[in-house]
């Protein structure tokens, strides 16, 4: 039997380090996001969490009101996939206005555990909240046919505008002014 010949593998070249103003955009690509945007740094994302726990604690009967009364808000913010975040913007501005009479009446009335759950159990609490969010909801959702149609509205408007504009070209130019090519204005 013979042997197979052997194969003589090639060593691969030297890895040989990028100059220093080479690999700066490299590592500042590592730190963008999918989509170029730049990634918030670990302290800064670590400070907001400190500052939002820290306000909890400090305001405990304000945010727990706020947590289960923007929670349409957050789901909103979790559907909501365009960059502009319209849904989210709509959702959001429309429930903290529903929340908002109920926030002032808490901070009115004693800021306390106590008087939250009063406002909390009380459905026409959340019949006003949730329904502002609803609104919301129903501003997102409509307004763009809404301005399509009032769009499509001003244009038919237009065009009939133009067109007895242009009737009465006719009647003082004559025929060939309908017929005439368009001439750039350069």
């Amino acid at each position: 039997m013979s042997r197979p010949p052997q194969v003589r593998l090639r060593k691969p070249p030297p890895r040989v380090k990028a100059p220093v103003a080479k690999r700066k955009p490299a590592l500042a690509a590592k730190r963008k996001g999918a989509k170029g945007k730049k990634r918030p740094s670990l302290l800064r994302q670590l400070g907001l969490g400190f500052a939002i726990i820290a306000v909890f604690i400090a305001a405990l009967p304000s945010a727990v009101l706020l947590c289960f009364a923007l929670l349409p808000t957050m789901c909103a913010f979790m559907v909501d996939r365009l960059p502009q975040r319209y849904a989210t913007r709509c959702v959001g501005a429309l429930n903290f206005a529903g929340t908002w009479p109920y926030l002032l009446n808490l901070w009115r009335g004693g800021h306390t555990m106590v008087n939250a759950v009063q406002i909390m159990i009380d459905p026409t609490t959340w019949l006003v909240i949730y329904g502002a969010a609803a609104a919301g909801w129903l501003c997102f959702l409509s307004f763009p046919a809404v301005t399509w149609a009032l769009m499509d509205l001003f244009a038919g408007r237009r065009i009939g505008h133009l067109r007895r504009e242009q009737k009465k070209l006719i009647e003082e130019w004559g025929e060939d002014v309908a017929r005439a090519p368009i001439q750039p204005m350069v």
